[in-house]
């Protein structure tokens, strides 16, 4: 599986911005959505007589609003380097505290106090240079010995001039993952004939077990939609699950959903593989993996977990 791309905070100085990657804090989940407001401060032109006063910009702002998410109570040792520092079960102010120090804090410059370096947000194509105005940090989860393992940081950057940054260098080539359609030879208007049972082999990217469970199909022999969607993904990769890990009491992870909420069907009638109820059953090998955070989520309390049934009722 392909490492996500991670945001960057990046140090930067001089009037070219020069980033001080050696210093730069991962994101360890990127930001759902990223609010950017670009302002312009009117002044009127100062005219005599009865007509109107003609309006020029007297200044132009820019801002951006993040929203981070730092969690120590699981850490995926796929996810590449934001993840190599972080010990599980570890603070989580370790981290966030990273963000505090190197862009918040006024550096000692002997006896009097310099402003912060100022922030670079880089995340793939997206840039943003600003200082950081604001810094909110919500610690929201702690363990048995009141030792915070989980933090929502909320930075405001801005900028006293206009801007709108994006960046082409060194951004990877996008990979699609839009499924594809596959006619199933039902008609439209809910007739089903039932010509065409789900599409795909046994085993491999498409097969028929990945395509039940996408479209939330309990009967892949006779599947009732005119239409399918054929993922070029796993199904695991589309509920965000991994095989072979655990998962921490208590933790919220996000499960990226297929073409169906969970909880659709307490148990698919010919056990198509990965169909599952969130309950308190065990969990095996089965995990979450925490590659990106959705603003959909899927909260697992220490008395519940995922049961992946891998079962099938025909080949």
């Amino acid at each position: 599986m392909m490492n996500i791309e991670h945001g960057k905070l990046i140090p930067v100085s001089g009037n070219n911005n020069t980033p001080d990657m050696e210093n730069a804090v991962d994101v360890q989940f990127n930001p759902v959505t990223l609010k950017v407001t670009l302002s312009n401060t009117l002044k009127e032109n100062e005219r005599g007589g009865s007509s109107r006063a003609a309006q020029f910009v007297d200044k132009s702002s820019s801002s951006l609003a993040v929203e981070l998410l730092f969690d120590t109570t699981y850490i995926n040792a796929d996810e590449g380097e934001s993840q190599d520092d972080i010990e599980q079960g570890s603070d989580v102010r370790d981290q966030t505290k990273k963000i505090a120090e190197r862009f918040v804090k006024p550096v000692e410059a002997g006896e009097e106090m310099e402003a912060p370096k100022r922030c670079l947000f880089q995340w793939g194509s997206f840039e943003f240079v600003g200082m950081v105005e604001n810094y909110e940090e919500t610690l929201d989860y702690f363990s048995k010995e009141g030792r915070p393992l989980r933090a929502k940081v909320v930075l405001k950057l801005k900028e006293d001039r206009y801007q709108f940054r994006q960046r082409s260098d060194g951004v990877a080539d996008a990979q699609q993952d839009t499924p594809t359609l596959s006619p199933t030879g039902n008609n439209d208007d809910g007739n089903s004939q039932h010509t065409n049972p789900v599409p795909g082999g046994s085993k491999g990217a498409g097969n028929w077990r990945d395509t039940a469970l996408y479209n939330g199909i309990e009967n892949p022999r006779l599947p009732d939609a005119s239409v399918l969607a054929i993922p070029k993904v796993s199904a695991g990769a589309s509920l965000g699950l991994q095989v072979g890990g655990g998962i921490g009491a208590n933790s919220t992870f996000a499960a990226q959903p297929p073409a169906f909420s969970f909880g659709a069907s307490a148990n698919l009638g010919t056990k198509v593989a990965g169909a599952f109820t969130v309950g308190a059953s065990s969990i095996g090998t089965a995990s979450v993996g925490a590659s990106s955070l959705q603003d959909k989520t899927t909260t697992l309390s220490s008395d519940s977990s995922i049961n992946v049934d891998v079962g099938v009722g025909f080949e």
